[in-house]
């Protein structure tokens, strides 16, 4: 399997070019950033493709007819886009609605993504959430609602950014997860998550409410690079096989013992101790 990387971090603020001249260099073959014209290009020069490029602030969650309507243009036209670069996958954002209840979500998400689905069915384009909940700010971060928005719009174009770290915090079982939507998997993270059982069981899964500043998510988790965290990224690998999965496993990197928002020679040493593992994990 290739192994690549999503821009995160103090490493998404420096230009493309040298975040591909440095991957190349150092064995990746993937580059996850924000769709843009020429990516595929740029990349290609330094042997890097571009399996997902994210569509960007394009909100076709709304509640306002005439904001969906645009957005549903801009979509249209990042499809394109994608598909004239022979970029396979497009990352979606999926922020709810505020002062709606999970039903009415559903149904804003039909009028979204409906029409766009339609239009990236036909391009050959597939269009991807990442299982991100965003402390439940997201629609697509459970079984329960990739269900429901999947049978609202029910098109093969439509899949998941599947991302274990995220299912491990929600005490979700990734791998049951995993292995029930293996056939919407369309992208993949490689991303982990390290957990503290005794501050779990001071504080619960809200976090302190008077030491630490009062309520607040990973005091008793925290994101980390594959191999530092409760993943078993064999049987991850396992599965992505069965489903026949064709593209790379990008680290995700926001692992904040590796530099994640303060040093990018860190990062870069997390990137790479991190392939050397994945790549003798998965053989």
């Amino acid at each position: 399997m290739k192994i690549g990387i999503r821009l995160t971090g103090e490493m998404s603020r420096l230009p493309l070019e040298e975040n591909a001249r440095w991957a190349a260099e150092h064995g990746f073959a993937d580059i996850e950033t924000g769709l843009q014209e020429r990516l595929v290009e740029q990349l290609g020069a330094h042997g890097l493709t571009a399996w997902c490029a994210n569509m960007g602030r394009v909100r076709l969650l709304t509640d306002a007819d005439s904001e969906r309507e645009a957005a549903i243009d801009q979509a249209k036209e990042a499809v394109d886009s994608a598909a004239r670069q022979g970029v396979r996958v497009v990352g979606c954002g999926h922020a709810m609605v505020e002062g709606h209840p999970a039903a009415e979500q559903i149904t804003f998400f039909k009028h979204g993504f409906g029409p766009v689905a339609a239009h990236a069915e036909a391009a050959g384009v597939k269009l991807a959430f990442e299982n991100w909940p965003n402390r439940g700010r997201n629609l697509m971060h459970s079984p329960e609602l990739w269900d429901a928005a999947f049978n609202a719009v029910p098109s093969p174009a439509l899949g998941l950014t599947f991302d274990p770290s995220h299912l491990v915090v929600l005490h979700i079982d990734w791998l049951w997860a995993m292995r029930a939507f293996k056939d919407r998997i369309v992208y993949a993270h490689g991303k982990d998550t390290e957990l503290f059982p005794e501050k779990l069981n001071r504080y619960g899964t809200y976090g302190p409410f008077i030491e630490s500043g009062g309520p607040g998510g990973g005091i008793w988790w925290r994101y980390r690079l594959p191999g530092f965290g409760v993943v078993d990224w064999r049987k991850f690998a396992d599965v992505l096989g069965e489903a026949g999965y064709e593209g790379p496993l990008n680290i995700e990197h926001e692992d904040q013992a590796w530099g994640f928002t303060r040093d990018v020679d860190r990062m870069r040493d997390g990137l790479l101790r991190t392939r050397r593992y994945l790549e003798q994990t998965l053989g």
